[in-house]
């Protein structure tokens, strides 16, 4: 009897908890902000001292009737162990520090966005495209 109890309990817990990780996600990540990979694109990429600076030109969709902040980050897998030490990236400033984005209202337009991660040593791009997988986290 105790163990049918230990394993509902369980149960319920873990639902409970997936329930409350979907509500936070759905509502930091409530797609509105949509980024159109079709018409982004990659300028340049610079390496300064151990790191690697990415800008490109990222074309963002706002469907929301609010206006929208936002950062943004990135992962480069295909990059990863060459050009990047880790594939993980982050959008920066020109101080160095994690930029935030701000949208209008049913906005639809480039931002450029510049992302800097870990130089991994040898100064090669797997290829031209921007990082193949970059996602938005509104504030």
């Amino acid at each position: 009897m105790k163990s049918k109890m230990i394993v509902v309990l369980t149960i319920c817990v873990v639902v409970f908890l997936w329930m409350l990780i979907y509500i936070v996600a759905s509502r930091k990540c409530s797609g509105d902000i949509i980024i159109d990979y079709n018409n982004s694109y990659l300028n340049e990429f610079v390496i300064e001292e151990n790191t690697v600076y990415i800008k490109c030109q990222v074309y963002i969709i706002n469907n929301s009737n609010k206006a929208k902040s936002f950062n943004i980050y990135a992962t480069s897998y295909e990059d990863e162990g060459t050009l990047l030490k880790t594939p993980d990236l982050y959008s920066v400033d020109s101080n160095d520090n994690e930029k935030t984005y701000r949208i209008k209202p049913k906005y639809k337009g480039y931002f450029t966005v510049i992302f800097a991660g870990e130089y991994g040593g040898i100064n090669t791009k797997y290829d031209r495209n921007i990082p193949d997988n970059i996602w938005i986290m509104e504030l």
